[in-house]
C-alpha cells in the first residue's frame, strides 16, 4: 500500500493527498457525515 501511495504522490501530490485523507476519514469516522467535516478542515 505504501508503494502505491509513493507512486501516486509522485504523480499528483495534492489530489492523492486529499484522496488519502478522505479515505482515512471514511474508515475512521463512526458516522458517515463526520468524514466530510474532517476533510473540509484539512488544508489544501
Amino acid at each position: 500500500m505504501n508503494n502505491n501511495l509513493d507512486f501516486l504522490l509522485g504523480t499528483h501530490e495534492c489530489l492523492t493527498l486529499q484522496a488519502c485523507y478522505a479515505a482515512a476519514d471514511v474508515v475512521n469516522a463512526p458516522e458517515g457525515g463526520l468524514n466530510i467535516e474532517l476533510t473540509r478542515q484539512k488544508p489544501n
